[in-house]
């Protein structure tokens, strides 16, 4: 007598395999979406460090510049500046609506310092770094700032020269490669000069 033994298969372990399958596969998905978003965080920090480092190295490196040269530049961005105020009031506009800061240099063009840019070349995030020099004529007529004439010593001997101290505003601005990241860093500065007639 032989015996049949039938077996029947449901398919209950190919139906394990697969959910197992799917759920390791879902998780590796998932694991490798968060650690490509962790990459970009990373160099979207990294770049942002470069460009920042490229516009304080420009503010730096003007801001020394500035101390040890003349002020002829200054000067005269100031008496633009000025002379822009007075054609605005010239021309009927109100006190309330003057046009400030409309004169500005850039300190490392050749039409004005002519100073040598710092190097950004390791920076290689960094697209374009900027700088700008305006004189802020609103602080100077502001008569509740500090900034009035005093006496000081011009001369070794003389005590008689009256000098005043002049607000700027130095702005360098950072741009990375991509255009989405930048950086702009804003110095006030009061320089003394010759005082206005």
């Amino acid at each position: 007598m032989k015996h049949r033994i039938s077996y029947v298969q449901r398919g209950s372990a190919l139906l394990v395999s697969l959910a197992v399958l799917t759920a390791i596969t879902v998780v590796a998905t998932v694991a490798m979406q968060q650690s490509t978003l962790q990459v970009r965080m990373v160099n979207n920090l990294s770049t942002e460090k470069q460009v920042l480092a490229a516009a304080n190295s420009f503010g730096d490196r003007a801001f020394s510049n500035l101390e040890n040269s003349s002020r002829d530049r200054l000067a005269a961005l100031r008496n633009k500046e000025n002379q822009s105020i007075s054609e605005q009031v010239n021309n009927g506009t109100e006190t309330d609506d003057l046009l400030y800061r409309q004169a500005s240099i850039n300190p490392f063009s050749s039409e004005s310092y002519n100073w040598e840019e710092p190097s950004i070349s390791k920076l290689n995030a960094v697209n374009s770094v900027s700088a700008s020099i305006v004189y802020a004529s609103d602080i100077a007529q502001d008569s509740s700032s500090n900034t009035g004439n005093y006496a000081v010593k011009n001369n070794k001997d003389n005590s008689s020269g009256v000098s005043q101290k002049y607000p700027y505003i130095m702005t360098t601005t950072a741009t990375d490669k991509s255009g989405n990241i930048t950086s702009s860093v804003q110095v006030g500065l009061l320089i003394e000069g010759a005082a206005s007639q």
